[in-house]
């Protein structure tokens, strides 16, 4: 009933953004919202020393997921589709120029994907295991504003993070810098609107099921939304309701 009212708050947020310390913020904030970042931060627990929690940071950023899909030739399909869907859903924003957009954030990505570790080696336990302090961060991983993003993921005052695929994030960290800031917003808007689809009217539910689960996942028809809201609901409430349950 709303239309794309819930977007407005979240776009007008991004078009805001005078510079990369902006997109940073945002990116942090992503963390416990909709929408993802470059990067993913978030806590569990410390799978060297298991009576505690640890701060992790991982790499993220791929609209398709893995790297493979970008650097493969046999997923160009996938590729040319994944375009359409981008300007599709910026259109959807009304953002600027959907079609150049699409574009600039596809070769965007492809930079961050060259970047991203193997599914192979995110899944060695220790070399996936590197403590950093957070006040390192800016020399090992120069070009991204760290202490502001990790603001925005309100785990700046955390000691230290343990960084998964240690090689990459630098790398990252400079395709972030080298991004125009005008693509960055773009890849923001993009992907707020994936990501806050299946919660909005019918075009955009549609859009959304066409590429993510019937032309990517095969599945044959959408889900009843009544089942789709049960299934949020416990994505975003289940430990509270687990607490309950089993008190």
């Amino acid at each position: 009933a709303l239309g794309a009212a819930p977007l407005q708050p979240h776009l007008d947020a991004i078009r805001a953004a005078s510079d990369k310390d902006a997109i940073a913020a945002l990116m942090g904030q992503r963390n416990a919202g909709f929408g993802s970042s470059f990067f993913g931060a978030y806590v569990s627990d410390d799978q060297k020393n298991p009576d505690t929690y640890a701060l992790y940071l991982s790499q993220s950023g791929l609209g398709l997921g893995d790297r493979q899909m970008y650097l493969d030739e046999k997923f160009a399909p996938q590729r040319e589709r994944y375009v359409q869907y981008i300007a599709q859903m910026l259109e959807l924003a009304g953002w600027e120029a959907p079609a150049a957009n699409a574009d600039a954030i596809m070769a965007m990505e492809t930079k961050i994907a060259q970047a991203h570790w193997t599914r192979a080696e995110s899944r060695d336990r220790d070399k996936t295991y590197n403590p950093v302090k957070l006040s390192e961060f800016e020399a090992r991983a120069p070009g991204f504003p760290w202490a502001t993003f990790f603001e925005g993921a309100g785990v700046g005052d955390a000691e230290l993070a343990v960084v998964r695929q240690d090689t990459a994030i630098p790398k990252m960290a400079a395709a972030f810098a080298e991004a125009d800031l005008d693509t960055l917003k773009a890849w923001l808007a993009a992907d707020l609107v994936d990501s806050m689809a299946p919660l909005l009217p019918e075009r955009f539910v549609t859009a959304h099921y066409e590429f993510r689960e019937k032309f990517m996942s095969g599945q044959p028809e959408p889900r009843e939304r009544w089942k789709r809201a049960v299934s949020f609901v416990e994505g975003v409430m289940g430990e509270a309701i687990g607490r309950d349950y089993v008190a």
